[in-house]
């Protein structure tokens, strides 16, 4: 969709702040999906020991989470459109660094499932929903090679099992959690404050750097144009495309959490298993 910022006096042949809003989001995509995601399965064994739950357990409350994070998708996605993705982030980030917190003081399996869910909750609102908003306000040309250049970044989260790993290893699983706690709010809290802005109109420009004059003929000749929600949702290419994610998605984190047990099953160490699954990340950049 098309859309005119009221941009006040922008500079022309200024360099465009939506490289610097999309490389700092392609960081925060990293790390999340790398503590979130790809570091899960270090978690498997060590709660097995811990506590003696089955492996079906543990990633039960991988899954119970992912299920409820993914129903309060819409919320989220209504929270970006009325109070935009930066404020989303930023308390997203101070509530996802505190659920890490409770996650170090599980003692009990309900435990280890509610809070695992709330911090999936939590962390939607600092994760994919905003950014991917946010870099859609940013670029229209370009906004195809944006989001893929910003899709990357949860590809590059695969190389942060290899800092959880040795996390783990060296202060447990507890401290492991503090640890992450710790890197969300060392990262997002300075990005959302600092960096991110909603709208290119707050940096005194326009959607792809374009100048006052070129914005208003591309919005003569391209005008607004979309969808509603409630209209989306009466299309049958709306429900196609949610029923194909839903399917891709269960393939590729059913493998992405038990890919690391998997290996140590089969007598891979840990750290070896770890550096497969960076490989394996680093495929899909």
């Amino acid at each position: 969709m098309q859309r005119i910022n009221k941009a006040k006096s922008p500079t022309p042949g200024r360099f465009y702040y939506g490289w610097i809003i999309l490389g700092g989001s392609v960081l925060a995509m990293a790390l999340g999906s790398g503590i979130s995601f790809w570091a899960f399965g270090l978690y498997i064994d060590p709660m097995e020991q811990e506590f003696g739950w089955s492996r079906a357990e543990v990633s039960a409350g991988f899954s119970i989470s992912l299920a409820i994070s993914g129903l309060c998708g819409p919320l989220i996605g209504r929270w970006v459109d009325t109070r935009g993705a930066r404020s989303a982030i930023l308390f997203g980030a101070v509530m996802t660094a505190a659920t890490y917190v409770l996650l170090a003081t599980t003692s009990s399996l309900w435990q280890w499932i509610v809070y695992l869910s709330i911090n999936a909750v939590f962390r939607q609102l600092m994760f994919f929903i905003p950014f991917q908003a946010l870099i859609s306000r940013w670029f229209d040309r370009r906004r195809g090679m944006a989001l893929g250049i910003l899709g990357t970044g949860f590809s590059l989260g695969g190389f942060v099992v290899l800092i959880m790993a040795f996390v783990i290893d060296e202060v447990g699983w507890e401290g492991s959690f503090i640890f992450s706690a710790v890197a969300v709010l060392v990262l997002f809290l300075p990005l959302s404050i600092f960096v991110l802005r909603n709208d290119p109109s707050d940096v005194g420009q326009f959607v792809d750097g374009d100048s006052g004059k070129e914005a208003e003929e591309r919005s003569l000749t391209n005008p607004l144009r979309g969808l509603t929600a409630r209209e989306a949702l009466k299309t049958r290419l709306f429900w196609l495309q949610a029923g194909a994610m839903t399917l891709f998605f269960f393939g590729v984190f059913g493998w992405l959490v038990h890919q690391i047990p998997f290996y140590e099953s089969v007598g891979v160490d840990r750290s070896v298993a770890a550096i497969l699954v960076t490989i394996m990340a680093a495929g899909g950049i």
